[in-house]
């Protein structure tokens, strides 16, 4: 018995061969429309980073502040910290904001000093301070009667 084979011809072997990828121009537009929406994330995937570097700086002086408390406790004496000192350099800048003692409602006048003072009873000076970048901000408030730092939520 005798088989015969048929060879493909040349349209269907092109064919065939045109079906397995793409063309040039088909990834010129995937490429491009991910360029584009590369371009559009950017500007978010920037703010997240201000946000997180905001975020690490705040939650440091928080820890920095509370640290000192407990230092002016346990030696009996005055611990003054700088609020601004451990901020130079970095995009985010500080405002301190000092409190009147007991004055409910009172406006905040912005302190001569970026000095925040811990006595050995706990208390404090009454302090308010945002730190800010790039239109984020955050704020710890300071209790001036006894010492509690607390995050402030905006």
């Amino acid at each position: 018995m005798m088989r015969i084979l048929s060879r493909p011809d040349h349209t269907e072997r092109r064919s065939r061969f045109a079906q397995g990828g793409f063309t040039l121009i088909e990834l010129l537009i995937v490429m491009s429309l991910i360029a584009v929406v590369y371009a559009l994330a950017l500007p978010s995937l920037a703010r997240l980073t201000t946000d997180g570097q905001l975020d690490r700086a705040t939650n440091r002086l928080h820890a920095e502040l509370r640290a000192a408390r407990a230092q002016a406790l346990l030696e009996g004496r005055a611990v003054a910290l700088d609020v601004a000192a451990g901020m130079a350099g970095s995009d985010i800048s500080v405002i301190v904001k000092q409190l009147p003692a007991g004055v409910a409602g009172a406006r905040a006048e912005i302190a001569k000093d970026q000095q925040v003072t811990f006595f050995p009873d706990g208390s404090a000076t009454g302090r308010q301070i945002i730190m800010s970048a790039d239109g984020s901000q955050r704020r710890l408030d300071l209790d001036w009667l006894t010492g509690k730092v607390s995050l402030a939520t905006q």
